[in-house]
């Protein structure tokens, strides 16, 4: 008997991508963020060619295309992330959740507001209003992974108490975003580029 379990024991899978921390929660491995360091340089690298050929022009249309694609994206990730907070909840995936979310919504609102349908339908013109609330949906998001950092870093245990409610992060998410459309439909922007300045942008 003592044999079968060694061998059941031994037969037995494990995931090869994680590995105990000491803390009771499991981390990746440079195993399982190799492809994720893959991709990322894969779309620098392919990034930069493009940029380096003279063929590569850009337009209002395919920005919002683009936008369009990226919103999509957004949504699917915070959608997903929303399902899992549902599953078994945890302020991680609360964060992650409401940071896709919002991004999502705040891409497709600068993908609206910077169409050519609206390019004279705000009190800013398109080369400051175009910057200025792209970097929106930028700044939410860095803020939310902040907080989904620091909500993981407070999980010891897998059964540690959760320290924010869905509500009250749902309902601060909300009041942002909007906050952020507002800003951007009624207030004269100033000029998003500065030349000759230590930070052009």
């Amino acid at each position: 008997m003592k044999h079968l379990e060694t061998l059941a024991t031994m037969s037995s899978p494990r995931p090869p991508q994680l590995a105990n921390n000491g803390r009771g929660v499991h981390a990746p491995t440079l195993r399982g963020v190799r492809p994720y360091l893959l991709v990322g340089f894969g779309i620098c690298l392919l990034a930069a060619l493009l940029q380096a050929t003279d063929s590569w022009r850009g337009n209002t249309e395919l920005h919002t295309i683009v936008e369009a694609c990226c919103t999509l994206l957004a949504m699917v990730v915070g959608v997903l992330a929303l399902l899992r907070f549902y599953s078994k909840k945890s302020d991680t995936f609360l964060f992650l959740s409401v940071g896709f979310l919002g991004t999502a919504f705040l891409d497709g609102y600068h993908a609206v507001v910077t169409s050519t349908a609206f390019a004279r339908g705000f009190p800013s013109p398109p080369p400051s209003l175009i910057p200025w609330s792209w970097s929106a949906s930028r700044l939410f998001l860095a803020t939310a992974m902040v907080f989904t950092w620091w909500s993981r870093r407070g999980a010891i245990t897998p059964r540690a108490p959760r320290l924010f409610g869905e509500t009250s992060v749902f309902l601060l998410a909300i009041v942002v975003t909007l906050g952020s459309f507002l800003f951007f439909a009624f207030s004269p922007l100033p000029v998003a580029y500065q030349s000759g300045a230590l930070f052009g942008r």
